[in-house]
């Protein structure tokens, strides 16, 4: 008792104190930017020399914020948490009471605060930072003692405190006699660095433990709100974003990764892991979670999936329908059991209802039973919608769909039987050609369909997973103006190929869907002159790159 006695001495009472009180308040109200705190007031430890050891890692910036800076954040942040309900287990039980998001984008006042934040914690060139995580606690919620992934999360955290005074308190993980209690007021920055940051585990007392120096320390706040009070205390931490791609190595992973690396779509402070097959069998729960586990994400574009050309569907509806209910609910779930921010599934046009009215649009998706030649995998495809609303529904996660019309581009699986339409063609027709055969196409050419470039979908997916904030799916596709029958796109490979051959078109064979004419309103609503690359040009960058990848491509 004797060091924490001496340590005690020096502090004059935290928060209870007159004069220091009326000091953070005037801090706060004044808008002046606080030097870090040097005095003791705010720190407690288990003896000197540790209080004193761990002072170059560990600042507590008081009136960090002033209240109208306070109040812009809660202004962006209530419309969003509000729709979450607080959640009482988390993946790793390190929370207790709480809700939690991440945004990137803020508003002018609230992006200035972020500004300072990221000047005074981080290192002059380091990279700034992505998303900010936002934790809402409870009164009754708390924070057990964890150590964050020096990994995924770097050596420095820093925290703004909102809506309530706090204890953070840090006990260094191989002698827990060994302690640190901080206290954290209202609208003050918290910063942790180095052994600080990575030898002690780090925790926010309950509000029934919240005694600081002897003194009550109440974690009630009420903060006046139109027909409520508010009772909650909020913590915000800017940290990096990591996005795990599932089925990374396919044709719209590809795309996303040449948009992120080639086309310099990747910001400042994200990591993104594209995963394939080869790394986990996401059928598999216990792969998945593996990958998950290795990874720590905290955002995920699910394209994977079990998927084929026409006729292999036709004769294996229930293979495909097993298999992707499976990946898509193993991936969900474990992203809910780990805490994942926010999930962008892909799905795929041939979910809308075969009969119905056209355009179709985000409303109408299970209006009605979709075409009887893969209904399995449509099936499995539109749950992913119906999972997303009930993950919203009982947890308030913010998982979402996007619905891309039929795709093609570098990439693609061009083989002939169970490839994408397009690219089976654009292969049938570079074969024949050496060949000096016939092209046969199966079908009547007749069916109509709208074609988006991969690598435009690449952009309008890293866009959804940024700025979409809706549960309810979007669909990403070019106009009704620009659908193309079969036939006419064949036209268009056979002069990008420059094959002078004949082509038959098999009628004996099933055409599929006729046409599934889908609405790009609401996407136009968001992004009303996004850049559509036109089919003809689509079509010609995809059977250049065929050719000159003949050899790994996979047909």
């Amino acid at each position: 008792m004797k060091p924490l006695l001496a340590v005690l001495k020096r502090i004059r009472k935290p928060t209870v104190n007159a004069s220091h009180q009326r000091c953070l308040s005037s801090c706060a109200s004044s808008g002046l930017l606080t030097l870090p705190i040097r005095d003791e007031a705010l720190f407690v430890g288990s003896s000197r020399e540790l209080v004193q050891r761990l002072r170059s890692q560990v600042e507590v910036r008081t009136g960090f914020l002033t209240e109208e800076e306070e109040g812009a954040f809660l202004g962006e942040l209530e419309p969003g948490l509000k729709k979450k309900r607080y959640e009482f287990d988390h993946w790793d039980d390190a929370i207790h009471g709480f809700r939690e998001t991440e945004r990137v984008r803020w508003g002018p006042k609230c992006e200035e605060v972020l500004n300072r934040v990221r000047s005074v914690a981080f290192p002059e060139g380091s990279p700034l930072l992505g998303p900010v995580h936002i934790l809402d606690l409870d009164k009754t919620g708390y924070i057990k003692p964890h150590i964050d992934s020096v990994k995924f999360c770097g050596s420095t955290i820093a925290g703004l405190s909102l809506l309530s005074d706090s204890i953070m308190r840090l006990v260094k993980e191989d002698a827990t006699n060994e302690w640190l209690d901080l206290l954290l007021p209202r609208r003050s920055l918290y910063i942790l660095r180095d052994q600080a940051r990575f030898n002690f585990t780090h925790q926010i007392l309950k509000d029934d433990e919240s005694v600081f120096n002897g003194q009550r320390v109440p974690r009630l706040r009420r903060i006046s709100e139109p027909a409520q009070l508010l009772k909650m205390g909020s913590e915000i931490k800017v940290g990096p974003m990591r996005v795990l791609v599932t089925g990374g190595s396919g044709l719209v992973g590809k795309a996303i990764e040449h948009v992120l690396h080639q086309e310099g779509g990747k910001l400042e402070g994200e990591e993104w892991i594209f995963i394939s097959s080869k790394d986990a069998d996401l059928v598999d729960v216990d792969q998945t979670r593996a990958v998950f586990e290795k990874y720590r994400p905290t955002h995920v574009i699910h394209l994977a999936a079990k998927v084929g050309g026409l006729y292999l569907h036709m004769k294996e509806n229930l293979h495909f329908l097993r298999a992707n209910i499976k990946i898509n609910d193993n991936v969900l779930q474990t992203a809910h059991e780990m805490g994942v921010t926010k999930v962008v599934s892909c799905l795929s046009s041939c979910i809308f209802p075969d009969k119905t009215t056209y355009p179709i649009n985000e409303t109408m998706i299970h209006n009605g039973s979709p075409h009887s030649s893969n209904f399995g995998y449509s099936y499995a495809k539109r749950m992913i919608d119906v999972q997303n609303r009930a993950y919203f529904q009982q947890y308030g996660h913010h998982y979402t769909a996007v619905i891309p019309t039929n795709v093609f581009g570098p990439y693609d699986n061009f083989n002939i039987e169970n490839g994408h339409v397009l690219s089976a063609l654009m292969n049938k027709t570079y074969k024949a050609k050496k060949e000096g055969t016939a092209v046969n196409v199966c079908g009547s050419g007749a069916p109509r369909r709208q074609f988006i470039y991969s690598l435009d979908l690449g952009r309008l997916i890293i866009w959804a997973l940024r700025e979409y904030e809706e549960i309810e799916p979007i669909i990403l596709s070019v106009g009704e103006e620009d659908e193309i029958s079969i036939k006419d796109a064949m036209d268009l490979i056979t002069k990008a190929l420059d094959f002078k051959g004949k082509i038959d078109f098999d009628t004996t064979l099933s055409d599929g869907q006729m046409k599934k004419t889908a609405s790009n309103a609401k996407l136009r609503r968001y992004l009303p002159n996004f850049p559509f690359t036109p089919l003809k040009d689509g079509i010609k960058m995809t059977c250049d790159w065929f050719e000159a990848n003949y050899d790994i491509a996979r047909t």
